[in-house]
């Protein structure tokens, strides 16, 4: 590969801590990777070796295949993978978890695990397994702590004392049988390389095994695993090279700082160098993307790429009107032959745009029938979560008359453990899911019906299905058909995709469609785009906007665009169109 001018000074860099800031579509990986084989061309230390260190497994395996083998005594993984490895397990015993060592339960085990419980709420169900609590800021005496509501799905972060709490807890936990998750990893190995009494030898021992580290995706490292990062950075045997963009730090949610990149600046030994030439879009892409860079970059585009074509489109469309006829509406206007994606800031309009993948084929009057179906379709679909959910609620609501998942209390009042539970839930949506020849509706109705029986007779509770379950006489007697997700179906979901799905990958064309902004879960980027303070929320637009190749579509509200123009109508003026969806 020919390298630039700005890369070629990255790789003939002579600083202890070099810390790149690269433009998206700027060839860091390219970069990371070159750097990465120069320095093992000329390695002659055996006992001693390279950390190539990424956020996630895939872009770690993206690095091997362009690099090669990489053998010991080099390491090439993820940061917290290396954490774990190389801090936690030979140095946790020094910190207060069990002496033969930690035992990680990987993700998703970590979700199955249901002791012990926190008590987060007022209500009695407002209980959750302390395996699912991560700890995502703060610091070691005083941690800040959240989890994913298993109902709502939304991010829940707990209070200073109950956060303390939740430490507490865990701390019990890992001195009593060694479990930790990922995220415990990763605040353990910050807290021994922080300690006054052995943080600074153990950090000596890392660095004399891994005298330079290698970070690719810098910006998205998280709250503990940057402490402890740092911590070995600043000895001065250690040198590195930080890649990333601060502009794509889109993962503050989990405990990612974008402040990142300055708090490595206050290393001492540090110096910034950029990459601003990007290889993936013309000048027109490159103004929009630069108008938008909360690091005030100015992203020069590839010169020998073509200018490129931008536009807005202003619907007027309610959440409940969105649907995967919108998604062709839009798609249909770019080039059949080209790649194409449509953006999106969340699933929850993802699934509103995708096409009806869940949509119940069942024929007949049963209203428990069509859910079930949904479920299996769900379930076909890759869905594990949304189809377990649906049976469960249907369950619960043969039983109670309540159209609600139950709670943990709810399922103690009946005897029930929440792992019982979701074998009950499981066994049903296996069998609802069997497809038997020759079957009519019907029959396979009854089928599901006497699963459901059986399970809640098991225990020992009333069977209140009555006319949910009832067959029809008419459409229920036709042939069951089994709802296959076809490959042109799944081709046409993978069309439209979260931003942070789409993060790392590049298209010839993107829509990136926002939504009617609401107060409560979709603010209007006419507010987050143009704050003063740093805002995640800018920065996942600029990841939508630099995705693509050839041309950029954004797709918003009309309030939303006539918010745009009172504060950002340069931002506007950027776009070669303004249409009307």
């Amino acid at each position: 590969m020919n390298f630039n001018s700005e890369q070629l000074d990255i790789l003939n860099a002579k600083e202890r801590i070099v810390v790149v800031s690269a433009c998206p579509g700027s060839g860091k990986t390219s970069v990371f990777v070159e750097k990465l084989r120069r320095l093992q061309n000329q390695w002659n230390q055996p006992r001693r070796g390279i950390a190539a260190l990424s956020f996630t497994n895939a872009a770690s395996s993206e690095i091997g295949e362009r690099l090669g083998l990489l053998n010991a005594p080099h390491f090439l993984g993820t940061l917290d993978s290396f954490m774990l490895r190389f801090v936690v397990q030979p140095f946790s015993h020094l910190v207060g978890v069990l002496n033969s060592g930690p035992r990680l339960v990987p993700a998703p085990l970590d979700e199955r695990l249901e002791f012990p419980k926190l008590k987060y709420g007022s209500a009695n169900g407002d209980l959750i397994s302390i395996y699912k609590v991560n700890i995502v800021g703060g610091s070691m005496s005083s941690p800040i702590c959240s989890f994913k509501h298993p109902q709502r799905g939304e991010s829940i972060r707990l209070s200073s004392e109950l956060s303390n709490k939740a430490l507490t807890i865990k701390r019990q936990c890992w001195q009593r049988n060694g479990y930790i998750t990922h995220g415990d990893s990763n605040f353990i190995a910050a807290q021994i390389l922080t300690d006054s009494k052995i943080g600074t030898i153990c950090s000596r021992l890392i660095g004399e095994r891994f005298p330079i580290i290698l970070v690719d995706e810098f910006q998205d490292t998280m709250h503990f695993l940057s402490k402890a990062l740092f911590a070995l950075l600043e000895n001065s045997v250690v040198s590195a090279m930080l890649v990333g963009d601060p502009d794509q730090a889109i993962y503050e949610f989990g405990g990612a700082s974008p402040h990142l990149f300055s708090d490595a600046l206050n290393l001492e030994g540090s110096q910034l160098y950029s990459i601003t030439k990007s290889q993936r879009f013309g000048k027109a892409i490159a103004v929009i993307t630069s108008a938008l860079s909360e690091s005030a970059k100015e992203i020069v585009g590839n010169e020998r790429a073509t200018d490129g074509f931008t536009r807005i489109l202003i619907h007027q469309l309610e959440d409940n009107q969105l649907d995967s006829s919108l998604a062709r509406q839009l798609l249909s206007r770019l080039p059949q032959q080209d790649s194409s994606v449509i953006l999106a800031r969340n699933s929850r309009i993802v699934r509103l745009l995708s096409p009806a993948s869940n949509k119940s084929a069942f024929q007949g009057r049963s209203k428990a029938g069509r859910t079930i179906d949904s479920a299996v379709s769900n379930l076909r679909s890759g869905d594990m979560t949304g189809a377990m959910n649906i049976v469960s609620q249907l369950l619960w609501m043969f039983i109670t008359d309540k159209p609600a998942l139950p709670t943990d209390s709810e399922l103690e009042e009946i005897q029930v453990s929440r792992a019982e539970w979701r074998i009950y839930v499981f066994t049903i949506l296996i069998e609802a899911s069997k497809f038997v020849e020759s079957e009519v509706w019907n029959d396979w109705l009854k089928r599901v019906m006497r699963e459901f029986e059986k399970a809640i007779i098991s225990m020992q509770q009333p069977f209140n299905a009555g006319r949910n379950f009832q067959s029809d006489k008419t459409d229920g007697t036709q042939p069951r058909v089994q709802n296959v997700i076809t490959k042109s179906l799944i081709q046409e979901n993978s069309k439209v995709i979260t931003v942070h799905q789409a993060k790392g990958t590049e298209y010839d064309h993107i829509v990136y469609f926002l939504n009617k902004a609401h107060a409560t879960h979709s603010p209007c980027i006419s507010q987050e785009w143009w704050k003063t303070i740093p805002s995640e929320e800018r920065r996942i637009g600029f990841v939508a906007i630099s995705r693509p190749r050839k041309s950029l579509t954004l797709c918003l509200h009309k309030n939303s665009y006539g918010q745009i123009l009172k504060v950002g109508k340069g931002f506007v003026d950027n776009f070669s169109e303004v249409a009307d969806l």
